[in-house]
């Protein structure tokens, strides 16, 4: 949690692995104990999909925003988090921690 308390205040991601999300997504498609190949041909579909995605980006067309909600629930956590911290000093510890802790997950 001390490494966070810099890039929260920043308005930065809490994580610093970018390849977190790309992870838990891939390894929701893959079945367990899959061959190679079953990898491979996901890989090969995350491929074509990324090459979409770009050529889209390149010629200007805007993607819709699946994770809407989403992203403004992630918005808000993070800046109840930010005030939280902020604040840390006009507050009682254990109230701090625990709003730490809800904001966190």
């Amino acid at each position: 949690m001390w490494n966070n308390y810099t890039a929260i205040l920043d308005g930065r991601d809490k994580t610093n692995n970018k390849a977190e999300g790309f992870n838990h997504a891939f390894n929701i498609t893959v079945p367990k104990n899959a061959s190679e190949w079953v990898i491979i041909n996901q890989f090969k579909k995350e491929e074509a999909m990324a090459r979409v995605a770009l050529t889209q980006a390149a010629a200007g067309i805007q993607l819709p925003d699946h994770n809407t909600n989403k992203t403004l629930g992630f918005a808000f956590r993070r800046e109840e988090m930010a005030h939280t911290v902020r604040n840390y000093r006009n507050m009682p510890l254990k109230l701090y921690l625990d709003s730490i802790a809800t904001n966190f997950l």
